[in-house]
């Protein structure tokens, strides 16, 4: 591999051009993910005889013939690498060089309900621009097409699982595989899971506060991902209460759906998880301010 000096890379610059990082749209079609240090060699896939290349940056690059040697890239060298023809200045074929960080990227996700195929995802992301795929595979065979999307930060995405089947023991871990790639950088990061583990159910549904009695009558429904198989998976209810004097009580109730509460409550919120396999708990419901009895 030739060495690059300073004066072979100014007499390089005739027929050869740096250009400018462009924001990228969609995932790259063609892309070589690289070590800090590492090296590499492109070659222009074409018949023309004269070409010239344009890169992000040529401290690390020398052109022999149609190949480019890239020598201990580091960062500002990463990007995208573009053969043109000398002549006309077409694009003949295009590459991306991309330097490997996994310590950029977190993911984290849930699903609703033992029984939904709904992974809810969430990335965090420490870079302003780039492409995020990912994809869950129930199974060592099964092979989902990508989901892809823009990213700015974090971002939240869901996967579908279609070879999902919530009645069937769960032999194999689900894989979720999530890779991000920035104009200079590649993330990836795999995560196992089993649904057992990471089920968060959505917050209780239609909760309602009637007076009956010199009493409030409470009332919710099971979230709705949950509420078909509730008899299979019954629920644990927590109830946070507010009084009238600012004191505060919280109140576990397991499976059912009404209770009835002091009329000195002011303010009620409800929140669930499942009754036996300890979730994590739902969101709190909005609060409730409740009518005064008289």
């Amino acid at each position: 591999m030739p060495l690059i000096v300073p004066s072979l890379a100014l007499a390089l610059l005739v027929g050869m051009s740096c250009c400018q990082a462009t924001e990228l749209m969609e995932w790259p079609l063609q892309y070589a993910v690289l070590s800090d240090s590492d090296d590499y060699t492109l070659e222009c896939d074409t018949k023309e005889r004269n070409i010239r290349w344009l890169a992000p940056s040529w401290t690390c690059s020398a052109p022999v013939g149609k190949a480019l040697y890239i020598s201990d890239i580091q960062l500002p060298c990463a990007g995208q690498y573009l053969c043109l023809s000398a002549r006309k200045g077409l694009l003949l074929w295009s590459m991306y060089l991309l330097i490997a960080d996994a310590s950029l990227l977190d993911v984290t996700c849930f699903v609703e309900s033992h029984t939904s195929s709904t992974l809810h995802c969430s990335a965090d992301i420490d870079e302003e621009e780039g492409i995020l795929r990912a994809r869950a595979s129930v199974s060592s065979t099964d092979m989902p097409q990508w989901y892809t999307a823009t990213i700015d930060g974090t971002l939240s995405f869901t996967l579908s699982m279609d070879k999902f089947c919530a009645f069937e023991e769960q032999m194999e871990p689900i894989l979720v595989e999530v890779q991000v790639a920035t104009e200079k950088r590649f993330m990836s990061l795999n995560k196992l899971y089993y649904i057992r583990d990471i089920v968060k159910p959505s917050p209780p549904e239609n909760m309602n506060v009637l007076k009956h009695n010199r009493q409030l009558l409470i009332s919710w429904n099971y979230p709705t991902p949950w509420s078909n198989y509730a008899s299979y998976f019954p629920m644990l209810f927590e109830l946070n209460m507010i009084y009238r004097n600012d004191t505060e009580e919280q109140i576990k109730v397991e499976g059912a759906q009404v209770l009835a509460v002091s009329a000195n409550v002011r303010t009620i919120k409800g929140r669930c998880r499942d009754l036996y396999y300890r979730s994590e708990w739902s969101p709190w419901t909005q609060g409730i301010e409740t009518p005064l009895c008289k």
